[in-house]
Formats: structure tokens, sequence, C-alpha cells
């Protein structure tokens, strides 16, 4: 198993060494550049360049589809950030129901953040037209979202959404309190634009009953708009400085700050926000309190002023309309062709899958072939070297035992005629000695000396055997004691 898993995880660390950074590398840049790309529409959104922020949200969607990370958490904001441009753009049908689906899959995908941020765009959107229901039941989903799963940051946008809706539909308490809570939990998270709104509506909940009170909130909420360069709503807040200046009959100072507003809202238009509702609320007021000072023809001027640029506002309004409906037409077409883009990209991305599977597989299994190739070949390299070192021992061993062999044949000889001689000697010996007793001692020693002659000539003739045939041993010794007596006794032999 060793000696499988070590060709095999060498080879996938390779693999990946080689490969998948290239691939990591495309996707950090294709990411970088879709943050960039987010980044500049959420600017283009911030200064009220609806069209430029529209046309960027479009283009990051289009790739998101091809791509099919639509419903990726990145793919739900773009989707989100589109639905407020489109709000903005006063597109609201087609807003709702992209925010309706954002909500459908934030919710699937557990981004609770995006969910939550959706629901207080819907209730917004509803407060807008007028549906307090709908809009109370998307606040109370969005407060629930936001208490199970601890999304702090997101409270101070809900106290504004909840602020407004009791200061429009409910009571005047309970949306001051909600206004109080923006301006106090804001700042926590560096929520400037959402503080300034915050002491916007209190100052706009305090107008009617504390002058003094609602000056300072509405001078707090321009001071922060101001310091944001969001001129759209610095214009705005001095214009309700101006409104509060006049229902307390201090005309000069509603005029000041209605002067203050115009200039404010040419800033804004300056920064690339197309709002005509600031110029003609701005001309409303002043002829307004031109009227209050008794000034009739510049009130009427002011007056006419106003009138002509909101129905040239409604005209473009319902231009808008008509380019949306043409719009939503040609964006479906896109759709639907982008859909069959999809699915074919999907086919070819699957079909270079599977042969990038089918390639990686083959050359993981070559590896592992050749791997086990070699090892065969080395050891089948080491036992034809271990043979050939072995044959050679084999032959030294074989000429060293042929050695041996002659040698014990040389030495057998030798002991053999040794012991002949030994014998023969004795026996010649023996024959000239006329002592009886010595002539027996000879013939004994004699006689022992052929017993240790016949066992050494049997062990010789008897090879690789331990041993001896006892019959045999007698039977030669039975035959040299009676040769020998033959020999010794010449009258017995005569006798036979």
């Amino acid at each position: 198993m060793k000696d499988f898993l070590e060709p095999f995880f060498l080879f996938l660390c390779l693999g990946i060494f080689l490969f998948p950074p290239i691939g990591w590398s495309q996707e950090n840049n294709l990411e970088s550049k879709r943050e960039k790309d987010f980044g500049l529409a959420m600017e283009y959104l911030a200064a009220f360049k609806n069209d430029s922020a529209n046309y960027i949200f479009t283009q990051l969607i289009d790739e998101l589809t091809i791509n099919n990370e639509l419903e990726s958490a990145f793919g739900l904001q773009v989707q989100l950030r589109q639905a407020e441009v489109l709000e903005k753009d006063h597109q609201d049908e087609i807003a709702i129901q992209k925010l309706i689906k954002v909500v459908e899959i934030s919710q699937q995908k557990n981004e609770w953040e995006v969910f939550a941020n959706a629901h207080l765009s819907l209730a917004r959107l509803n407060e807008k037209i007028g549906r307090s229901t709908q809009c109370l039941e998307y606040l109370e989903k969005a407060r629930t979202a936001i208490s199970e799963h601890k999304l702090e940051n997101i409270y101070p946008r809900f106290a504004i959404r909840y602020s407004s809706y009791h200061r429009i539909f409910s009571n005047q308490d309970s949306s001051f309190f909600f206004a109080n809570e923006v301006v106090r939990t804001a700042p926590k998270f560096n929520l400037d634009d959402e503080e300034a709104t915050g002491y916007l509506l209190m100052g706009l909940l305090l107008r009617d009953s504390s002058y003094q009170k609602a000056n300072r909130y509405f001078q707090q909420a321009g001071n922060i708009f101001k310091r944001l360069e969001d001129y759209s709503g610095y214009s705005a807040t001095l214009n309700n400085l101006s409104r509060l200046h006049i229902q307390n009959n201090q005309n000069q100072l509603a005029l000041l700050y209605n002067d203050s507003s115009l200039i404010a809202a040419n800033q804004a238009t300056i920064n690339g926000y197309d709002g005509p509702w600031m110029y003609y609320t701005h001309y409303h007021d002043r002829a307004k309190i031109l009227q209050e000072m008794e000034q009739y023809d510049s009130a009427w001027h002011y007056l006419h002023k106003a009138y002509q640029l909101e129905m040239a506002d409604i005209s473009n309004f319902n231009n808008d309309k008509v380019i949306a409906i043409d719009a939503r037409y040609q964006n479906e077409k896109k759709a639907q062709k982008i859909e069959e883009q999809a699915m074919v990209i999907s086919y070819e991305k699957s079909r270079r899958n599977l042969m990038s599977s089918i390639i990686f597989l083959v050359i993981l299994f070559s590896t592992i072939l050749a791997y086990y190739y070699l090892k065969l070949r080395n050891a089948n390299k080491k036992t034809v070297q271990q043979a050939v070192a072995l044959t050679e021992v084999n032959k030294d061993l074989s000429v060293s035992l042929e050695q041996q062999i002659l040698l014990q044949g040389e030495v057998h000889h030798r002991v053999k005629n040794n012991l002949q001689i030994i014998i023969s000697l004795l026996e010649l010996q023996r024959e000239d000695i006329t002592d009886v007793k010595a002539r027996e001692s000879m013939e004994v020693m004699s006689n022992r000396i052929y017993s240790m002659a016949a066992i050494h000539e049997m062990l010789y003739q008897n090879k690789g055997k331990e041993m001896v045939n006892l019959l045999d041993y007698t039977k030669s010794l039975c035959a040299h004691f009676r040769s020998f007596v033959l020999r010794s006794s010449p009258t017995h032999q005569f006798s036979n």
C-alpha cells in the first residue's frame, strides 16, 4: 500500500503544483475585476448616476449568468443593488420583481444579510406606493432576520425604514423612537449617511411641535450630508430648514436657506445627480416665501417656473416608462439568448472537464504503471546480478570440491599404503622371531592394524555414507584371519 501511495501523492502534488494555480490566478483576476466594477457602480449609485450604475450592474449580471454564478453571494449583492438603481429610476415594478427573486434565492442559500436588505428595500417600495400592510410585513421579516442572525450592522437601516413607516402610517412617538435609534446605533458602524437620515427624520417629526429642536436636528443632518459631499441630501435638508422658517414666519431666514438649497442642488447636478424635483420644489417654496413677503410678481414668476419643470418631469417620467417597457422586452430577449449561450458554454465546460478527467486518469495510471515497471526492472536486474554472483560462487565451490575429492583420494591411498606397509613389516618381523609370546604379540598387533585398514577401506568405498555394514566388515575380518592362520600354520595348510 505504501509503494502505491508514494507515486500517487507525488503525481497528485505535481499536478496541483503545475495546473491549478493557472485557474486560481485567472479566478483571482476575475474576482478582482468584478470587485472593482462593483465598487465603481456603487460610487455611481451614491452619486445618483443611475444610468452608469445600471450599465455596470447589467454587465456583471450577464457575466455571472453565463458562468452560472448569478445565485452566488456576489451575484445576489449585484441584483440587490441593481434593484436600488431601478427604484431610484422610478422603475418600481421591475425593482419589486427583482427583489422578490433575490429574497427567495437568498433564503435558499442562507445569505441572511442580503435577505434582510432585500426586505427593507421592498418595505421602502411598498411605503412609496402607499401599501402599509405589505410594508409592515416586509419590515417584520427583516426584523426577524436581523435578530436571529445577529445582523447588528443592518439595524440602523431597519430603524430608518421603521421610523419612516410609523411617520407615514402610524404614530409619531414610535417614529421618533426609531429615528433616535438610528442616531444611536449608526456611528458604531460608521454609517454616516444613515446617521444623517436619522437626524433628518427627527427634524421632520419635530417640525410642527418644536421649532428649536427641529432646527438643531436639521442642522446636524445638513452638516453630515455636506461632509459626505452628498449634495442632493444636503439640498433636501436645507429645503426643509427653509420650510421650517416659513412655518415660523422667519421669511428672511427661509429665503436664505432657499438660496443655499438651490446652490446645493446645482452642485448635485454638477456631480451627476439628475433630480429635477429639487428645482421645482425649490421654486415652489421660493414663490411661497415671496408671497408671504407680498412680492407677488416674483412669486408668480417662480411658481410658473416650478410648474414648467414639474410638467417636464412628468413628461420625462412617462417617456421613461415607455423606454422601460421596451428595455424590459429587449432584456427578456437578451436573457433568453444568454440562457442559450450559458447552456452551450455549460455543455462545453462539462465536456472539457470530462476530457480533462480522462486525461488526468490516463496520466495517473501511466505514471503508476511506469513506476511499477521501473521497480520490476530494477528487481530483475538485481536478480540477474545475484544469479551471476551465485554462479561464480558455485563454480568456485565446484573447483574447491574437486580439489577436496582429489586430495581425499590421495590421502586415502597414502593411508592405505602406509597401513599395508606396516602390516607387511610386522609380518616380516614376525617371521624372524622365534619366541612364541613375541610372535603372538606381533600377530595381535598386525590383526588390529588390519582391522583399522579394513574399516578405512570400507568407509572410502561407501562415499557419502556415515554407516558401515557390520556383516561385510565381519566377513572381511574372517577372511583375513583365515588367510592369516593358513599362512602361519604350514602343516595345517598342507593337510587341508
